[in-house]
């Protein structure tokens, strides 16, 4: 499938951030799981996907920026969950009453009401499919990295408080959103 970045957007708010990419593709009918992971392990993906500032630093520098915690070529559709709009903002609203240090929650809401204001502007007909550091066993991982979890980039899942990555499809609007969400 050919991906044309339509725009980036970001907004950041201390140590934590989010970068929202928007690509348009000409086909009807995708397949969202072969769509899904092809993306995830794309050039589209690995280049365009970088926050704008990072590309038009030389090549040689780009590596010195903090990378995904995931193996993204280790993952699997199955480790992806499955929301609607609507459910993908039920999801974050339910995740901003977790345990926080006062500080790191305000700064969360802050994040989540700006990118929440965007999402709402997609049209009701987008799948997301939403993939979360909290979902690993990140400490088991730090314990025994003989027995890690290929899924998760070592050391660079020690360094999240949090990470969302999550990819919204509308086959109607032909549209791919990815959206990062981060706590380094």
């Amino acid at each position: 499938m050919k991906l044309t970045r339509e725009k980036q957007e970001t907004i950041d708010l201390n140590y934590q951030g989010v970068t929202i990419n928007i690509f348009s593709f000409p086909d009807n009918g995708i397949d969202c799981e072969k769509t899904v992971l092809k993306f995830i392990n794309s050039a589209s993906f690995q280049v365009e996907c970088t926050r704008d500032y990072i590309q038009k630093k030389p090549e040689e520098n780009r590596e010195k920026y903090l990378k995904p915690p995931f193996n993204l070529e280790e993952l699997s559709f199955s480790d992806f969950k499955n929301y609607t709009k609507k459910g993908l903002c039920d999801f974050f609203d339910g995740y901003v009453n977790g345990e926080w240090n006062t500080n790191d929650r305000k700064d969360f809401v802050i994040i989540w009401e700006e990118l929440k204001a965007k999402i709402s502007e997609f049209s009701d007909d987008f799948s997301f499919y939403l993939i979360s550091l909290d979902w690993f066993d990140t400490e088991l991982n730090r314990k025994n990295p003989e027995s890690a979890d290929k899924r998760l980039r070592e050391p660079e899942f020690w360094v999240y408080g949090y990470y969302f990555l999550f990819i919204g499809i509308s086959d109607a609007q032909k549209e791919l959103a990815f959206i990062v969400m981060f706590y380094e």
